[in-house]
Formats: structure tokens, sequence, C-alpha cells
């Protein structure tokens, strides 16, 4: 075992008590589930199933619902099966409940100290573990290896930032990933990291994204029609997942917008819906005026955007527009999600942090389906643009096209792990 593995292991057993210290004290500050904390600290009080159970972990939002499809696939070649998804955020877990099918059951990730990690293992007793992404911490990857269960790390990817951290201890990083029995890479670009970082070609294939076959978001048809009686003649545009820093950035292109034409009108979904207000407040100083959707479900006839400061609607934001600024791409979050607004028909614009999902983006570019921003100045250009532009509809098939080559491969892979489990 690599020495910077063994002193992650000593420290997380020696420093186990501040570790149940700091979830008390996110608790305490309202980002954890007050209900639901405990499980954290590996004290679940949902029973474990008889079924053979298939155990999913991602770190949050994105990663979870990735696999919502994978579940249902695997659940039409075996209707028996159990699954466990777990993530560490409160977010993922409200927008899980939302869309998870009825054969699985989300639980809080444990920390990743000794005694939360093996109570966890204890209590689920998972036939088949997943690791979705790159979420992998140590100690539950071990602890699980010791089970002797197959574990597979599916829609593998591996980013400069992680891949430059990675080079200063490439045995650390061998060690881990070589737990996994088979590993399955979402792009070439982590492919060639591992291989840098010293893993064999042979450990992994690249498989490609499974967000690329999702499914459309959903949304209420009522909430829609609500919607666009209040928003009569407007032309919408959607702001989605974004993050502070870039949200400045948005309202100031949307104030030049409204000086072109005041029917121009944005919706701003912020990534983390609790900072509705603080957003709110930013909006008025631009004498931007606007409402909040957690306050109220209509469109005033006076309002000039809207913040959609709740869980489970981008659907239905999506569904109002063709055209969207994606976030976390300005800010260095890497970028978020591409696929869900080109399944809605969504013209995409993109800051140049995309490493989440850089290849996709990428390609959007080069076939003029998405258009990388560096500033407001660039938005409020590209927004007007698509706004005048009439073949903008052409880009949507021409996108969905192109992701086309993503998608069927996740029955492929759900026939591999029904069959990996029959054997176990």
């Amino acid at each position: 075992m690599p020495l910077l593995i063994r002193t992650y292991l000593f420290f997380t057993f020696i420093f186990s008590a501040l570790s149940y210290l700091i979830i008390y004290l996110r608790l305490w500050s309202g980002k954890e589930d007050q209900d639901r904390f405990k499980e954290k600290l590996g004290q679940y009080e949902r029973d474990r199933s008889n079924s053979k159970l298939i155990w999913f972990h991602g770190a949050s939002v994105g990663e979870t619902l990735s696999i919502i499809g994978l579940i249902k696939e695997i659940t039409k070649i075996n209707d028996k099966f159990e699954f466990l998804i777990t993530s560490g955020t409160k977010t993922s877990s409200q927008i899980l409940s939302m869309r998870m099918p009825k054969n699985a059951v989300h639980q809080f990730v444990p920390i990743d100290t000794p005694g939360a990690v093996k109570l966890f293992l204890k209590h689920w007793r998972p036939d088949f573990a997943i690791w979705i992404e790159s979420e992998v911490w140590p100690r539950l990857l071990i602890e699980t290896s010791k089970t002797k269960i197959p574990m597979w790390l599916v829609n593998g990817s591996m980013s400069l930032r992680s891949y430059k951290k990675w080079r200063y201890a490439p045995l650390s990083m061998q060690y881990l990933y070589n737990k996994f029995e088979k590993v399955y890479l979402r792009d070439e670009r982590s492919a060639g990291f591992l291989n840098q970082l010293g893993l064999s070609s042979e450990n992994f294939n690249v498989y490609g994204s499974l967000k690329a076959d999702q499914e459309k978001l959903e949304f209420r048809k009522s909430d829609l029609k609500e919607l666009k009686k209040g928003l009569k003649e407007k032309r919408v545009w959607v702001a989605s997942s974004t993050h502070p820093g870039e949200e400045e950035i948005v309202l100031k292109a949307h104030k030049d917008l409204l000086k072109v034409d005041k029917n121009i009108f944005l919706v701003l979904v912020p990534r983390h819906p609790e900072r509705g207000k603080e957003l709110m407040k930013l909006a008025l100083s631009l004498d931007l005026k606007g409402s909040l959707r957690s306050q109220s479900k209509k469109i005033n006839s006076t309002d000039q955007m809207h913040i959609a400061d709740t869980l489970g609607e981008l659907g239905l934001w999506y569904e109002l527009t063709r055209v969207s600024f994606i976030g976390g791409s300005i800010t260095k979050n890497g970028g978020h999600n591409p696929y869900e607004a080109i399944l809605a028909d969504t013209f995409i614009i993109h800051g140049p942090e995309t490493f989440n999902f850089e290849e996709i983006y990428q390609k959007f570019d080069e076939g003029n389906f998405g258009k990388k921003i560096i500033n407001s100045e660039q938005l409020f250009q590209e927004v007007l643009n698509l706004f005048n532009k009439d073949k903008v509809a052409i880009c949507f098939t021409k996108a969905k096209e192109l992701i086309a080559s993503d998608k069927k491969k996740i029955k492929t892979l759900a026939n591999q792990i029904h069959d990996r489990l029959k054997g176990t």
C-alpha cells in the first residue's frame, strides 16, 4: 500500500471524532438533512431487503441522475433486483426523491472513517458496487474490496486538474484504480491521463457518457401552460446551474438585451436554489424587476426576469426556451450537463471552463451547435444573434445526431452488469 494511502487511512482514523463534529456543525448551519444526517455516520433506519442489491455511488446530482436510465434497463432484464444509490449532498437527495424508480432507495454515503464505513457495509451488504465518474473515497473503496464483491467504475473521468494532482502520487492512483474489476471511461482524454499516470490500457475501456442516454427532463404541462400565459409574447432565454460570479455576467447581459428589446425575458436557475433571495437583491441592484419561483408560481406582467429557486423544475425552464447558457463554465466548476438542454431542443452557450464535459462541448462548438463566451458583452451578443437566427431549429437535430453515438450503449452495459451479478 502506498505511503500516501496509509497516511490518509491513519489520519481519518485518528480524527474520526473531528469528522463527526464537522457533520454536526454542517447540520447546525443547514447544510445537512435534519432527519437523515446520521446516515453519514453509518446509522441507517431503512432495512435491507432479501433481494440481490446493486449499489451505485456518485458524488452529487449529475452523477446520481445519470444512472437512473441504467437502473431502468437492468430492471427490464430482471425486476427482482433492488438498488441502493448513495451520494453526499442534500440537493442530490431531494432531486432523486422526485425521479427515483420504485425499486431504488437513496441513502447518504458514510463519511470516510473506519466506524462509519464498516457500519454501512455491514448494514447494506451490497452484491455489486458501482462507482460513478470520479467519486473515489479511499477507505470506502478499500473496505468494499475486502468484501470480494464485484466493483466497477462506470462513466469514469479524469479532468486536467485531477491529473495534475495525481501526478504527484501516481502509485496511489494506480493502487485505488486497480481495486476495480472493470473501469469504463467516458472519453479518450481521461484514458490518456490514466495511461500517463501508469495505469495499463488493459485495465479500462472508453465507453462513452451515460448522460447522453438520459431521458428528457420531465415537467408538468399545467405549469408550462400557466407560465406561457404570463409570458405572452416574450422571448425567453435561460441561464441554468449558475454559480457566484456568473450571475453578475448573466444579469448585465440581460440588462443590455432589454435595451434592444423589452420583450426579452430571462429565467435564472442557480445551481443552489437557496441563493434565490441573494440573487434577487443582486438583480434589484441592477434595476431589474423580477420574481422568485419559491414565492410565486406566476410571472407578473412587469417582470423582466424570473429566478427559479426551486428543485426539480429545470425541464420546465428548458421547455420555455431555445437559447440557454449553461453555468459552472465561466467559474472553474467544469461546466454542467449539456445533454439536458440538447434533449429539450435548446441551443447551448457556455464559458471556457468545461472540463467536466470537455469532449462533447468541443464537438458542439465545432459543429456550430454551441457557442463559447467569456464575458457579458459576448453573452449579450450571442443571445441576441440566436433570437434573430431563423435556422436554430436545424442545430437541434444535428446536435441530437451528434450525441446519438453515445446512446444505446446503456443496454449493453445493463446486460454486462446483469450477467456479472448472475456469476456471483
